[in-house]
């Protein structure tokens, strides 16, 4: 089938997905369906041992099933070649290029981005782990043989793909045959060595290397004439060589630098590529684990891969801190890290979420990471109550220095891309870096906008609260001055208790001064309404719904087209030339004045929220003790007037009883009026019958006195118990009438 043909029945050619040694991928796609295949064909011009090892590479793919190795695929019985012709490979079709496409971008020429790192590691190591375990040695790990679908969730999976040089250990646990790219190749393929499957740690662990740093670890501009004897040199624990000013190798244990991975990764993965890169064969991948038989390099990967992550950028100095955590670690452990780190006492740390809410630091650790790796989100941490002016300027890569400080300097291609990768890096950071203050600007705007709503909830039932209670007050004052003189006025001739008139002047007193020390809840209602005001205004300021700052996106794209020019231009004529870097020095300039004058602007947004915040904490507390002071005058007053009542109602009782006791005389005093009446009676009669009735007409004029002040005496107690029943009724009625209006009118509340 020749790859010029655009259509063959039902199927339609999509193009050429790439070239490799063996023959050419073409993409088909199915006209109804949409289905695509992948379609790997031979070249014709193969001899005899190349395609023994094509018909090999048919029989490994479909041998093998695994989601981080391309899968094969049958070969539609449209597209099937005739006899005699090797056939084609079917495979899935990975729409998002190869590893090799993403390193050459121009923001990726100091390495990739730390969550494309892990991701690459995690599904790279999986196969060639799962490649092993099948006995299948790859040979020819690179980023060209390494391809990206995206899955249904959006997520990006990398796969191996192009077995072509794929040796099956079945027929020989030790190979000899020299295969693979030059420049990814183990030392003992370089000297024409036997191997084993060890030669993929050392290309696996050039892959990572590249794709930390955007650069081969070891020379990879050196000569390969040159270089084995001069990376034979190296020491197992040494993972990176590269030529100093004098033309001198230099060996170092360490990543290169500027890349884009915190320190806890850059540390795992130092210790990881130490196992993989070792020379010594014998000595590459350090064994097998005594517990799972598995390479100590990939356990070690997994279990770094497998660690939670915290990340928390402290705002004061704009550092971020990364830390390692156990499931059952709360978050105190790591502000405990936190103070060794920055020197902030866990009491005056103040950690918020991107939400703006602030992290318990009784809770998990695990419950701010967002789930299982997840390295990119990020904590904010604030010293409380303190934000400085702006940031000190932080060391630049030493390249980029160069550049600012010599920008006339004639530099080779080859010095021209390490120094423009590094300005490209740098402007990359100084908007990845301020966009991340923005983030925590944010976070510390959102957690302020919270409190003001609780702030605004309080504020609004203080107030709420002191108008009624000053309603109350008044009402209560009223109602207590008018029994006041209404005792005043009975008290001469009527019934009097000193103890109970001076708890009534103690109740006024006692709440007339509880009242007047309230009056500071106006106070406070200045302090809120301009702190709120404040408020507002941050709430209305762009920094406060910025996500990105203006110029600094724009100088990074500048910078990576700069830098793209330079890459196309190393094959004409300009890559043989010197030339200077005065184009990158003025961009890398624009993105310094741009970072200062947001730092500068940002922190003094920053400052003033930091005040609102801690205005805003100060006064939530102070509105909460006024509220339930408020309260308690409340129900203290509801309790005074409920007393008040009782007191009125007992002297009404003891005055009714008092009446009736003037009015109705004790039963045994009428008695022995009775008694004396009768006698007197008796008297006459038989005065009258013995001595005449002279002695009668003295006796009557002798009684009728007694007698007539009696029936006087009767009849001003009866007007008098008259009057006064009136006067009773009318203070009941009167007494009535005001608790009935005090209850309806003013005192409302009392039923709420």
């Amino acid at each position: 089938m020749a790859t010029t043909v655009k259509e063959i029945g039902s199927w339609q050619s999509k193009g050429t997905l790439g070239q490799g040694g063996f023959g050419t991928v073409t993409l088909w796609q199915q006209k109804e369906t949409k289905d695509e295949v992948a379609l790997k064909q031979c070249r014709v011009n193969l001899d005899a041992k190349n395609k023994k090892r094509w018909a090999m590479e048919i029989d490994i793919m479909k041998r093998l099933k695994h989601p981080h190795i391309v899968q094969a695929k049958d070969v539609p019985s449209e597209l099937q070649l005739g006899q005699g012709e090797l056939p084609l490979l079917g495979m899935e079709y990975c729409k998002k290029g190869d590893l090799r496409k993403v390193l050459c971008r121009p923001e990726n020429c100091c390495g990739l981005r730390q969550e494309q790192v892990l991701d690459v590691a995690k599904h790279i190591c999986d196969g060639v782990e799962y490649l092993h375990s099948k006995r299948i040695i790859h040979r020819d790990l690179k980023p060209e043989n390494i391809v990206i679908q995206e899955n249904e969730n959006g997520q990006l999976v990398y796969k191996l793909t192009d077995l072509g040089y794929a040796k099956d250990l079945d027929q020989g646990s030790v190979a000899s045959t020299f295969v693979g790219t030059l420049q990814y190749l183990a030392p003992e393929l370089f000297a024409s060595q036997k191997y084993n499957q060890t030669v993929d740690y050392w290309t696996l662990g050039t892959v990572l290397f590249e794709c930390i740093t955007g650069s081969r670890p070891f020379l990879p501009h050196m000569p390969p004439v040159k270089w084995h004897g001069t990376v034979k040199q190296k020491t197992d624990e040494e993972i990176c060589a590269y030529i100093n000013e004098e033309g001198a190798p230099i060996f170092t244990e360490f990543l290169l630098t500027p890349n884009h991975l915190v320190e806890l990764y850059r540390k795992g993965f130092e210790m990881v590529l130490r196992n993989m890169l070792r020379f010594e064969p014998d000595h590459r991948g350090g064994g097998l684990d005594p517990e799972t038989k598995r390479p100590q390099c990939f356990v070690f990967l997994d279990g770094m891969l497998a660690v939670h992550v915290v990340n928390v950028l402290y705002m004061n100095t704009d550092t971020l801190y990364s830390y390692g955590i156990r499931n059952n670690d709360a978050m105190s452990v790591i502000q405990k890290q936190l103070e060794k780190d920055t020197g902030v006492a866990p009491s005056q740390q103040d950690i918020l979420l991107p939400t703006g809410q602030s992290v318990d630091p009784q809770k998990p650790a695990v419950q701010y990471t967002q789930g299982e790796n997840q390295p990119g989100f990020t904590m904010f941490m604030f010293r409380k109550g303190n934000v400085p002016e702006t940031l000190p300027p932080k060391p630049k890569p030493d390249r980029v220095n160069m550049i600012i400080q010599e920008p006339k300097t004639l530099l080779s291609y080859n010095d021209r891309k390490k120094c423009w990768g590094q300005a490209v890096y740098f402007c990359n950071q100084q908007a990845k870096e301020a966009s991340r203050l923005l983030e925590g600007a944010r976070a510390s705007m959102l957690c302020t906008m919270r409190l003001n709503h609780q702030l605004t909830d309080l504020h609004k039932d203080m107030m709420s609260q002191m108008h009624k209670l000053e309603a109350k007050q008044d009402m209560f004052r009223s109602s207590l001055e008018f029994d006041i003189d209404s005792y005043a006025v009975q008290s001469p001739t009527g019934i009097t208790s000193e103890k109970m008139f001076r708890s009534w002047k103690n109740a006024e007193r006692e709440i007339v001064e509880d009242f007047d020390s309230l009056k500071r809840v106006y106070s406070l209602n200045g302090h809120v309404n301009i702190t709120q005001t404040k408020i507002v205004e941050l709430q209305k300021s762009p920094l406060s719904r910025q996500k990105q700052v203006e110029g600094l996106v724009e100088v990074e794209v500048a910078a990576q087209k700069l830098y793209r020019e330079l890459q196309q231009s190393k094959g004409g004529e300009a890559g043989c030339t010197f030339q200077d870097s005065s184009k990158m020095q003025n961009l890398i300039i624009k993105s310094i004045n741009y970072r200062t004058k947001q730092t500068k602007e940002l922190y003094g947004h920053l400052q003033k929220l930091v005040y609102c915040k801690v205005e805003s904490e100060r006064l939530v507390p102070q509105i909460a003790t006024s509220v339930n002071e408020m309260r308690n005058l409340e129900r203290r007053m509801i309790s005074h007037q409920q007393q008040r009542q009782k007191d009125i109602w007992t002297l009404l009782k003891h005055a009714v009883s008092r009446v009736h006791n003037t009015v109705s005389p004790p039963v045994s005093a009428a008695n022995n009026i009775h008694y004396s009446r009768q006698s007197s009676s008796a008297s006459v009669t038989s005065s009258g019958s013995g001595s005449g009735s002279g002695s009668a007409t003295d006796l009557l004029s002798l009684g009728n006195k007694p007698l007539q002040d009696s029936l006087t005496l009767v009849n001003q107690s009866s007007v008098t118990r008259n009057k006064f029943d009136d006067v009773v009724e009318s203070i009941k009625a009167e007494q009535e009438e005001l608790l009935q209006a005090t209850e309806t009118k003013k005192w409302e509340f009392l039923n709420s």
